[in-house]
């Protein structure tokens, strides 16, 4: 078994060694949220838009210019629409935890406030 184990050790260090990574502008683009799926929908419906019209046309420059204007106004349009509700959620679920944090201090200050009127009233 820990021959097997270790394999599998080494194995993943690989595949994390051999990762490729897209930088551009000093960013790795593999690790900004929506990328990959914008760019899996451009390229999508880029080909399809682009052999729809040329199966309707027979004409290559019209099918392939509108492949690329379909390909980028859709990455564009589905980067822009993703990342708009990546950050609406992470604003909600930081706001969440300002609540959250709010809520067990005052918690915890309503309780011990509860336990002093019980001890004076055990006192008295």
């Amino acid at each position: 078994m820990d021959d097997l184990e270790k394999k599998i050790q080494e194995r993943i260090a690989q595949n994390e060694a051999n990762k490729q990574s897209l930088v551009i502008f000093g960013h790795d683009m593999t690790k900004v949220p929506c990328f990959k799926q914008s760019c899996i929908n451009g390229i999508l419906s880029g080909v399809g838009a682009g052999i729809v019209i040329f199966m309707f046309t027979s004409r290559i420059g019209l099918a392939t210019h509108s492949a690329m204007g379909t390909f980028g106004a859709v990455t564009l349009g589905y980067f822009s629409v993703c990342r708009y509700q990546f950050f609406k959620e992470k604003l909600l679920i930081d706001k969440m935890k300002g609540l959250m944090q709010t809520a067990l201090i005052t918690d915890g200050a309503e309780r011990d406030e509860k336990i002093k009127e019980i001890s004076k009233l055990v006192d008295i």
